[in-house]
């Protein structure tokens, strides 16, 4: 089995270049023609005037960026009882006495670490 990286998705990437995150070796792009695909960071003036470009890291990479840069610690947990795990996340500010859990665990019938890596790194971006 390879384990690969996964890279944050488009709706994740366009709340990530809105508040400021640039770093990407991949991008998404977007055209009117062809909606969203990804590519890598070689455009021409031609491209960057026809396609919107959203970065497109990895969950990591964007994870970090938030805990250095952001001061924002996306963590991931395993909630076990005796019908299900349940990955969840929390998000706590570095310099401050903000604590968030993910008030939505309940609902989540199943879900992997990514999964919810994801929905944790959407919300610490929204509470920049």
């Amino acid at each position: 089995m390879r384990i690969e990286e996964n890279l944050i998705t488009i709706e994740t990437a366009e709340l990530a270049k809105q508040k400021g995150f640039e770093l990407s070796d991949a991008q998404y792009n977007y055209s009117e023609e062809n909606n969203y695909n990804l590519g890598l960071n070689v455009y021409t003036e031609e491209d960057l005037l026809k396609y919107k470009i959203y970065p497109a890291p990895t969950q990591a990479l964007l994870q970090r960026w938030l805990r250095d840069k952001r001061n924002l610690s996306v963590n991931i947990f395993l909630i076990k009882n005796s019908v299900k795990k349940i990955w969840s996340y929390e998000i706590e500010s570095l310099n401050t006495d903000l604590f968030i859990e993910n008030e939505n665990i309940t609902n989540i019938d199943e879900n992997t670490y990514e999964e919810a890596l994801e929905d944790g790194l959407q919300e610490a971006l929204m509470l920049l």
